[in-house]
């Protein structure tokens, strides 16, 4: 199961994939597929993204000691962190589209001939498992995974329907904290396959 990466290995511009499934559900191996409880974004996967692909966003804010004695910081303190992740899509069906409305495909709802999704969105925020998956920086073939085990839907989308080109939307998702999770990987992970010696 790997993806194509030609020699340099570690400049990378391919497209990544990504997942979405219930918060708290485990990283599957890179050597495998991603389990049936993972469900692609994308009626055609990374051909239903914006060409602006899938972006990994950590930004943080500091808080800095300055002494008497110094114009310059002594120390500094992180006050907040986050790990982000935004994605494009180009993909009007309601399944895909209840992500952008903090819903899952399974809250829509089919009668007759029709697929019904409600846009009302409620108090509550919708949190999620997110999975990216690309080429790895180390090897040919292999596979490279950004996992964040429990993320909330902070999507708020613009759908503008044009007659020109393809309607696109914006997903995103922040980083919750997961106190399940191990030790340092509360707010995710990204791992990378390694060749075989």
């Amino acid at each position: 199961m790997g993806y194509p990466n030609a020699f340099p290995e570690e400049v990378i511009g391919s497209p990544f994939d990504i997942w979405v499934a219930i918060a708290g559900t485990a990283r599957p191996l890179l050597s495998a597929s991603p389990a049936a409880d993972w469900v692609q974004l994308g009626t055609r996967g990374k051909y239903s993204l914006g060409e602006e692909g899938v972006k990994v966003n950590s930004p943080a804010s500091y808080n800095y000691f300055r002494s008497f004695g110094s114009a310059a910081p002594i120390k500094a303190f992180r006050s907040e962190e986050d790990v982000m992740v935004q994605v494009s899509m180009a993909d009007l069906t309601p399944e895909v589209l209840a992500n952008a409305f903090n819903q899952l495909a399974t809250d829509v709802t089919e009668s007759g001939f029709k697929r019904t999704l409600n846009l009302s969105r409620g108090l509550s925020v919708l949190t999620a498992a997110v999975l990216m998956r690309g080429p790895s920086p180390f090897m040919d073939g292999g596979t490279a995974q950004f996992w964040i085990p429990n993320a909330a839907n902070v999507s708020s989308p613009e759908i503008a329907v044009r007659r020109d080109n393809a309607t696109i939307y914006s997903l995103e998702w922040r980083a919750v904290f997961y106190a399940a999770a191990t030790a340092g990987e509360e707010m995710g992970v990204y791992e990378v396959e390694l060749p075989s010696t």
